[in-house]
């Protein structure tokens, strides 16, 4: 008899991209942004960076990417109950010797990044297994079921959207190019659920 072994629950983490919208201009309004410090990085001051004009065109692709996450990963109906929004935004400024501390985005459904500079030849990002072991083995070979951590090389305009729970983190940069991302949050406005199973809730 041969064993099966089924992969169940498993983390949809959403990969595409938006490099033929990232230009000088857009890199130079960046650049000449008010920012202050974050954790172990800088930030925008302006956390609601996708409200501003430059961006308009960058906001509504990655409406039409959280439209498809929710559609066709989370199978949720948006035709007529539900509309997706982006809540904050923000740009996050990570020079030399600087990082992205280990969190996750609390008060938001999925959250997603947009990498404006960055080289996958040295630039990543980590997703964390966010879950107590109350034994720890030690492994001789890493898969899908032990791992506690997988990595991605990140690209100027790859976009990356995952669920707001989801521990992630950057590594410190150790080049002399500065990685310039921009994250942000969503949340949906409409109905939940049903009158009848009395889970209704309207936002």
């Amino acid at each position: 008899m041969t064993a099966v072994v089924h992969g169940i629950f498993p983390t949809p983490l959403y990969m595409n991209s938006l490099d033929t919208e990232i230009d000088e201009s857009l890199l130079k309004y960046v650049n000449n942004l008010e920012i202050c410090s974050n954790t172990l990085n800088w930030m925008s001051k302006n956390n609601y960076i996708l409200e501003e004009p430059i961006f308009k065109t960058i906001k509504l692709k990655l409406e039409q990417m959280l439209n498809e996450y929710f559609i066709n990963i989370m199978g949720v109906d948006l035709e007529n109950k539900l509309k997706i929004v982006i809540t904050q935004s923000w740009v996050n400024i990570n020079k030399k010797n600087f990082s992205h501390h280990q969190h996750c985005h609390p008060n938001s459904i999925v959250s997603g990044v947009v990498y404006l500079q960055a080289d996958k030849k040295v630039d990543k990002i980590n997703f964390l297994k966010d879950e107590y072991e109350f034994l720890k083995f030690d492994k001789i070979r890493w898969n899908e079921y032990n791992s506690e951590q997988y990595s991605f090389p990140i690209n100027k305009g790859d976009v990356i959207l995952f669920p707001s729970n989801l521990m992630h983190s950057v590594d410190k940069n150790k080049t002399d190019n500065t990685r310039i991302s921009l994250s942000f949050n969503t949340f949906v406005k409409g109905k939940l659920g049903k009158k009848s199973n009395l889970n209704e809730l309207e936002l």
